[in-house]
């Protein structure tokens, strides 16, 4: 084992006199680099969050706003159909009497229900999701950071 004295340093390393000031110069390059890098990246994040999050509210109101017509669709054909319904039972009891026109109103109405709960599931496999943020990305105006950038 050869053994150095403690005050003799080998030349050539991070904290020679000869290299101690270039390797500051150079570790400040790198963190102004690593700066510039992380607020670039950070400004791109914030705008593309901004970006989905507008997206996502315009696709809500749109969504909010049919589902209450949808809504208020279905509640006058609710009673529109109870109406009806009364009025056939009705008209169907005075012809095959009340208890075979109860159960063939029903059956009518399972039928009913059935062609409707097709018709949902399809209605749902079309939906696709949210919209590709990069689309809108592409349409959007570049926007400057408000944030300072480092000298």
């Amino acid at each position: 084992m050869s053994r150095q004295p403690a005050d003799v340093q080998p030349q050539d390393t991070l904290d020679s006199p000869r290299t101690r000031g270039s390797n500051r110069t150079q570790r400040h390059a790198l963190e102004d680099r690593f700066r510039g890098f992380t607020e670039k990246f950070d400004a791109i994040v914030h705008q593309q969050i901004g970006l989905v999050k507008g997206e996502i509210r315009i696709l809500y109101r749109t969504v909010r706003k049919g589902m209450r017509l949808y809504a208020g669709a279905v509640l006058a054909g609710q009673f529109a159909f109870l109406f009806l319904a009364l009025a056939a039972l009705a008209g169907l009891a005075t012809w095959i009497g009340w208890g075979y026109a109860v159960l063939l109103l029903a059956a009518f109405w399972v039928i009913v229900a059935a062609v409707l709960i097709d018709m949902g599931r399809n209605g749902f496999e079309d939906f696709d999701g949210l919209p590709d943020g990069n689309a809108t990305n592409r349409e959007m105006p570049r926007r400057t950071s408000s944030r300072p950038t480092a000298p």
